[in-house]
């Protein structure tokens, strides 16, 4: 492997600066920032909640690619549902999202035309089927790892998501 040169570490750095400057200055926390400075791109990802920058490393190993050019990761790890730390909401209960386990394409039925896994309002169970994940043509089913009742669907049907990104904001069910 071929370590980068100081001016691409330099640059790395200053993109990954960048990002950390945008997501800091947002009226509220973004949800992906894309930085491009000559052949170098950074994207960074968070979940529904703040960005602490100061959670994000600054010194992590840099890989130099077949080309040349060097992948660096600028974003701490999107967490995954159940370890996503619950949110107030403004009725007083807690929310949590149920967030892909895998990159492909998300769809709210079992085929076209059939009634969706979950609605809004509908109380989930730990386990339960709440949606499909296409990857490379394989259907694999995504369960809750939590019960609750279905706040929010943030996905529309049959769209691309990436690992980690929210399916369903919950809220927890009363009791």
């Amino acid at each position: 492997m071929t370590l980068p040169n100081l001016d691409t570490v330099d640059t790395i750095t200053a993109l990954t600066d960048s990002v950390l400057a945008v997501a800091a200055r947002a009226d509220r926390p973004p949800l992906s920032i894309r930085v491009s400075a000559s052949d170098f791109q950074i994207e960074a990802g968070w979940a529904e909640h703040p960005v602490a920058t100061a959670a994000v490393p600054r010194q992590q190993p840099i890989a130099a690619t077949s080309n040349g050019s060097a992948v660096h990761t600028v974003a701490a790890p999107i967490a995954s549902g159940a370890d996503t730390a619950p949110a107030d909401t403004d009725s007083g209960s807690a929310t949590f999202l149920l967030t892909a386990s895998m990159v492909g394409v998300f769809y709210h039925a079992a085929e076209p035309g059939a009634d969706p896994f979950v609605t809004v309002g509908a109380t989930v169970v730990r386990g339960q089927q709440i949606g499909i994940i296409e990857a490379m043509k394989l259907m694999v089913p995504i369960e809750a790892d939590r019960a609750g009742v279905v706040a929010e669907i943030l996905v529309p049907d049959a769209t691309a998501v990436e690992f980690g990104q929210p399916l369903l904001l919950l809220r927890e069910a009363d009791r």
